[in-house]
């Protein structure tokens, strides 16, 4: 799984660095702050002043929690005051215990902490919301003032009641103990993760030179999935071009360095902000900077040629590259994760690939392999393509003649080649109707048209997994009740067959391919999924020698 930062870390690291806000004036923060909110919805301030300077905490007597501040970027609870009554919204504030000495810029951005929050009441309740999720920017600008002292930061919201009475109530941007907060059954999560809860701790000292006034912002109630509140397992897609393949005799140079390779890896639901490079172990590779990056929406794409690669397995670490990436919540952009993820292992033409060309011809020629027989329709492959899914076939019924009965033969009609529509996009490997009797398999699929290790458990893979959308399955994460890999995730039998069962010649040839395609599609299938370590799934796991760590990195 991609690690999201933490903001401990990032704490630590500021405060290792002694970087951190520098000092202005009361006066000046307000002015400043205006001035350096470079947002569409710019920040307006004013002194606090008024009932909210002799306001009392909103004592909580009991309440529900309506919409989860850690599964949605925004919190709802019904509470119930001790003091009853109907309460009336009155202003937003920061407020920050020295706010004299945080800078201006520092004040504009961590007023956003505040912005999107607010009550309703009739007198039979009161409902209150505020946005729990936030951007990094707003994340680290709380790291680096907490990094400078600055550890009593809230967001105050200035309520009255029916007879003008003025309390209260706070809000933690950074709570540090379950039981100091309220806004989620999952308490623990949302602490570790930074979240802002609703306080159910007093003792705020309001004064004017604490509290600042938060202007001209009308926010609106929404329910939006939060990013946090899932994993975020990169999709890879198999790497387009010739093998790389070692100089004769060597392995540590190729013959062929300036051969480009392009990859990419995508995320579902975000868009992807920024991406740079992040060491791993603290150690960054010089061979790294030979790695183009390209963003476009939810995708990033990757270039580097086969020296560069090489380069970093003679550094010590094979494909050791690796970027931290900006994701934003394509339905809330205000709801921003950060993760990594590395550069995916290719097989070379002078190990697996170049036995493959040999060891290939050990795959035993089924007597039942449907294109082989013209049993099912075949539409626009040429003859190098017919020639290519005929071998997959064959891996197929040697590896999984079992998932051969079940889901294909006498139900499978037809498989088309796909090259418009969603076959255009880079790394779509095939699709199929639920409950229909056809595939469609993409010319990505077929790549350069070289048979290799990887090439072949791809197909084959891909057939096995559109075969049972055509089956009338769906994918495991859109049906929470399905068994551990019921739906579509059982193509991940042919992987672990090649790995742990296979006993023919050929398939150690395949094993490093199919473990790869086993992490792309258990993550793919049920993204994010805890059942990807129960039942079957954990089954094959364990047979196939992968920790709960590997499955959830997904490489």
């Amino acid at each position: 799984m991609p690690k999201v930062v933490s903001l401990f870390l990032m704490l630590w690291l500021l405060s290792c660095s002694g970087s951190g806000p520098t000092n202005a004036g009361g006066q000046g923060a307000a002015t400043e702050a205006s001035a350096d909110a470079g947002r569409a919805d710019r920040v307006v301030f004013e002194p606090a002043q008024g009932k909210i300077l002799s306001a009392q905490p909103l004592v909580i007597a009991s309440s529900e929690i309506i919409q989860d501040a850690f599964d949605y970027t925004l919190g709802s609870m019904d509470v119930i005051p001790i003091a009853g009554g109907v309460y009336t919204l009155k202003g937003r504030y920061l407020y920050a215990g020295r706010l004299t000495q945080l800078s201006g810029s520092t004040v504009a951005v961590l007023s956003q902490l505040c912005q999107t929050m607010g009550v309703s009441s009739d007198g039979s309740g009161t409902r209150v919301w505020w946005r729990s999720h936030h951007t990094q920017a707003r994340i680290e600008a709380l790291a680096g003032a907490i990094a400078a002292g600055h550890r009593d930061i809230h967001c105050v919201m200035h309520v009255e009641n029916q007879n003008g009475l003025p309390f209260y109530l706070s809000f933690d941007p950074l709570p540090v103990s379950e039981a100091d907060v309220l806004g989620s059954v999952a308490t623990k999560k949302a602490v570790q993760a930074s979240l802002m809860m609703l306080s159910v701790k007093s003792g705020l000292v309001l004064s004017p030179v604490t509290l600042l006034k938060v202007l001209d912002f009308n926010p609106q109630f929404e329910t939006v999935r939060a990013l946090g509140a899932s994993s975020h397992t990169p999709l890879y897609s198999m790497e387009t071009g010739l093998p790389c393949a070692f100089a004769s005799g060597s392995q540590t140079v190729v013959s062929n360095p300036e051969l480009l390779k392009e990859s990419s890896v995508s995320f579902e639901g975000v868009q992807i902000k920024d991406a740079v490079p992040a060491s791993i172990a603290g150690k960054r590779l010089k061979a790294c900077s030979g790695v183009s990056i390209q963003i476009k929406e939810d995708l990033v794409k990757f270039g580097f040629t086969c020296g560069t690669y090489q380069a970093t397995k003679n550094e010590g670490l094979e494909a050791g590259c690796q970027w931290s990436v900006l994701l934003a919540n394509d339905k809330d952009p205000e709801d921003e994760v950060q993760v990594t993820f590395g550069m995916p292992r290719l097989s070379y033409l002078g190990s697996m690939s170049r036995g493959w060309m040999s060891g290939k011809d050990a795959v035993v020629k089924s007597e039942i392999n449907p294109i082989r027989l013209k049993s099912i329709a075949l539409n626009g492959f040429n003859t190098s393509q017919v020639a290519f899914l005929e071998k997959a076939f064959d891996v197929i019924l040697d590896v999984s003649p079992d998932v051969y009965r079940q889901d294909f033969a006498g139900y499978m009609k037809a498989a088309s080649l796909g090259t418009t529509g969603a076959c255009a996009q880079s790394g779509v490997m095939g699709f199929a109707s639920v409950g229909g009797n056809s595939i469609t398999l993409c010319q990505y699929m077929f790549g350069s048209g070289i048979d290799s290790p990887s090439a072949v458990v791809g197909a084959a893979h891909t057939i096995v997994h559109e075969v049972r959308h055509a089956r009338g399955f769906f994918h495991d994460v859109d049906r929470p009740a399905y068994e551990p890999c019921g739906g579509t995730a059982f193509a991940n039998v042919f992987d672990h067959n090649i790995v742990a069962v296979c006993k023919s010649s050929y398939c150690p040839l395949l094993k490093s391919s199919a473990e790869g395609s086993y992490l792309n599609d258990i993550n793919y299938s049920l993204k994010g999924d805890d059942r990807r370590f129960a039942g079957l799934c954990k089954q094959w796991q364990t047979n196939m020698g992968f920790s709960d760590a590997r499955i959830q990195a997904g490489r």
